[in-house]
């Protein structure tokens, strides 16, 4: 097969590598060359030599595709840019007339954006601190209050013979009674205060109010505790005269009556609050919980009665 006697850039651009690769292959020995004083030939045979020219000829094919495609691609960029300026200047022609429209405003005198969400949001948790404060400062006052204002009134009534024997104010009764009514009104400002509907909410209230209705009732009656010598001294410091109540089941009903009046109160409180907020009323929240209000309510008095009746006995 015949050889052709080649210089190396023409080697390098027959197999399509560069100049010093040529070398370096002769070197190795891998391409056949001969050398004539300084100057180095390579050696290739005539199909070598014509599928580089085919590679070539490809080559200079693909390059002129690439060429056509990047003048295609650039007259289309300046098509765009063309458009884009065009587009920019209407913009601008319609900017300046803006304040030749009637009713436009000028940006200074645009009013404000409110702060008030931000406002909002920094004041929400302060609000639901105060709710919960408040809840349960109405919690703690309807298991404490009903025995302790119960006890002072009963001891300054019965220390002042000005009231007559007979008269409703004399009695225990009477006096156990009303003041075990206050559960009902301290629920009543929980569910004024706790926004929304809570119905099991309530219930738990109820139950933590009569668990402190529970203990207070056990430290002013055992007298380990020292609690009832102490209350008995302040009512003779104010006036009144030492009392003693007995633990017994008027106590226990009394708790009960804590729980459900509590719970009433709240029920009744929640539909007030409903009743008054300027949201869309909700006619089926009044049928669903107006009957369980009535009905806790009324075993709360009624066992409020019995206990009162009880303990007077």
């Amino acid at each position: 097969m015949a050889q052709q006697r080649l210089t190396t850039d023409q080697a390098a651009r027959v197999l399509g590598v560069s100049v010093d690769a040529i070398r370096k292959r002769a070197e190795r020995g891998q391409l056949p060359h001969v050398k004539e004083g300084n100057r180095l030939y390579i050696l290739l045979d005539d199909v070598a030599t014509q599928a580089g020219d085919d590679v070539e000829g490809k080559s200079g094919a693909l390059i002129s595709q690439m060429q056509a495609r990047i003048d295609s691609l650039g007259w289309q960029l300046e098509q765009a840019n063309d458009r884009d300026r065009e587009i920019r200047r209407i913009i601008a022609a319609l900017t300046q007339r803006i304040p030749e429209l009637p009713g436009a405003q000028a940006p200074s005198s645009r009013p404000e954006p409110p702060e008030a969400p931000e406002q909002d949001t920094e004041e929400a948790p302060r609000a639901k601190l105060l709710v919960f404060l408040q809840v349960l400062l109405a919690v703690v006052a309807a298991g404490t209050l009903p025995v302790v204002s119960s006890y002072v009134a009963i001891s300054l009534v019965f220390s002042h013979p000005l009231v007559g024997a007979d008269s409703p104010l004399s009695s225990p009764t009477y006096i156990y009674l009303w003041f075990h009514l206050i559960p009902l009104f301290c629920g009543l400002y929980t569910g004024l205060t706790w926004k929304g509907i809570h119905l099991r909410g309530h219930m738990i209230l109820g139950l933590l109010a009569g668990i402190i209705d529970t203990v207070t009732i056990a430290v002013f009656h055992f007298k380990n505790l020292h609690a009832r010598d102490a209350l008995n001294e302040f009512l003779i410091y104010i006036g009144g005269r030492g009392l003693f109540f007995p633990i017994d089941v008027s106590d226990i009903i009394a708790v009960f009556a804590t729980i459900t009046l509590f719970l009433s109160g709240g029920i009744f409180g929640d539909l007030l609050e409903r009743a008054q907020s300027p949201r869309k009323k909700d006619s089926t929240a009044w049928a669903t919980l107006l009957v369980p209000g009535m009905v806790t309510g009324a075993f709360g008095i009624l066992a409020n009665i019995v206990a009162s009746s009880l303990k007077s006995s």
